[in-house]
């Protein structure tokens, strides 16, 4: 759990960025396909409407394919209403002014760790907020500077399960 690198950051940035971009392509994809599927019911209706109602096979045919549409309508809707609404980007990104903070903070971790008045839950937060960093890489035993992540406190991995 070493500092934060500043291009640790900004690839965290440009992965949000395209992590968006392909939540909003996908959402569009679903909602074109949606109306596509809505012009094929339509369609099926107006055929089903201009048949002549004595020729039953035709018709009973053109009534079938504009139910199929239908189920089809109601099955797009429904995976458009399963997919949520991409976040906005805003929300997503870190900013410069953040970034900036996260590493000097990062930057004061060890310090944080070893200081008296840090508890052990507040060290188990820190442990759970920095999930993306795993324990046993080399980068966090640089934090954890009185030993190795199984050494710190062997103690506290156990009490935490």
């Amino acid at each position: 759990m070493t500092a934060l690198a500043p291009a640790e950051i900004d690839a965290l940035s440009r992965a949000g960025r395209a992590q968006h971009q392909i939540d909003t392509a996908l959402r569009s994809s679903t909602e074109r396909q949606l109306e596509r599927k809505r012009y094929a019911a339509a369609l099926a209706e107006r055929q089903f409407n201009r048949v002549d109602p004595d020729n039953r096979l035709v018709a009973g045919e053109l009534e079938r394919r504009w139910e199929a549409a239908l189920n089809e309508v109601r099955e797009a809707e429904e995976a458009l209403a399963r997919q949520s609404e991409p976040e906005p980007l805003s929300q997503r990104m870190i900013g410069k002014a953040l970034g900036d903070k996260i590493v000097v903070l990062t930057g004061r971790l060890p310090q944080i760790w070893t200081d008296p008045a840090t508890t052990d839950a507040r060290r188990k937060a820190l442990l759970r907020a920095s999930s993306t960093k795993s324990c046993s890489t080399e980068a966090n035993v640089t934090l954890l500077s009185s030993g190795s992540c199984g050494e710190a406190e062997p103690s506290a991995n156990s009490r935490s399960k």
